[in-house]
């Protein structure tokens, strides 16, 4: 079950730099090589402190700009926008370019970095297969890696997403339905909570759905901002479940709701 405590957040800053490449073969594509999507991997510092992380890409557009957010379970989340992007026929290299904000729940602290820390990453990506690389800090150093998830890919319907939800750790009720451009959310109990929000799902590429949300007249009240993925609860065809990462100025909250 979650605990709310462990969503209150503190702020630092963050740099970061990715470098897409292929592997072992020429890029003739005039274009941005394409981050979106689910990964998952690990975060290791320099004196041996592993952590098992996630990571979420999104990109709207063409030019290589991505909102992405990379979070691991134990406390932390870094969230920014991926831009800045060089096309360079030379080295076939797609260059983003990017400041981020790291979120620590409840002091959580990640290989030392304390708040207000600048993490430098620079990442190689391997679209959809890898990213890799190495961070500096003045804390420490250390290596991310992410593999690509195949979820990423999945094909998702509004109707897949419309409906009555439960979320996991409350018991909420949570109901989906399109309205306008978009799928609207509410609920009146989630964490005492009145919830309101939407979901983006404009001829989705991926499994990756912003989200905008707001929680009012309750201890955790805020507006977040982040993504939902589509998954199956335990295998392919049962019950359906949404994932969120949702960052606010203050806080961090996951949440999973299955369908109803």
């Amino acid at each position: 079950m979650i605990k709310i405590s462990a969503y209150f957040i503190v702020i630092t800053a963050v740099t970061l730099t990715l470098t897409a490449c292929s592997e072992n073969q020429t890029t003739t594509s005039e274009g941005p090589i394409s981050a979106s999507g689910i990964w998952t991997g690990t975060l290791e510092s320099g004196t041996g402190q592993l952590e098992s992380v996630h990571a979420i890409f999104y990109s709207e557009s063409e030019n290589g700009n991505h909102e992405g957010i990379i979070y691991s379970d134990n406390g932390f989340a870094i969230s920014g926008t991926f831009s800045s992007v060089v096309y360079s026929s030379a080295n076939q290299n797609n260059e983003m370019v990017s400041i981020n904000t790291v979120y620590q729940t409840n002091g959580y602290q990640f290989s030392g970095h304390s708040d207000g820390s600048i993490i430098g990453f620079e990442l190689m990506v391997n679209h959809q297969q890898s990213i890799n690389g190495r961070f500096d800090s003045a804390q420490n150093d250390g290596r991310l890696s992410l593999r690509y998830q195949a979820i990423s890919n999945r094909e998702i319907t509004e109707a897949d997403i419309n409906g009555s939800w439960v979320e996991l750790a409350t018991g909420a009720s949570v109901t989906v339905e399109p309205i306008d451009d978009a799928l609207e959310f509410s609920s009146d109990s989630l964490f005492d909570c009145q919830l309101t929000g939407n979901i983006a799902f404009t001829e989705p590429e991926y499994n990756v759905f912003p989200v905008d949300m707001a929680l009012n007249d309750c201890s955790i009240e805020g507006i977040f901002q982040g993504f939902a993925f589509v998954s199956d609860r335990v295998t392919e065809g049962d019950n359906l479940e949404l994932t969120f990462l949702l960052i606010s100025n203050e806080q961090v909250l996951k949440l999973n709701w299955v369908r109803q």
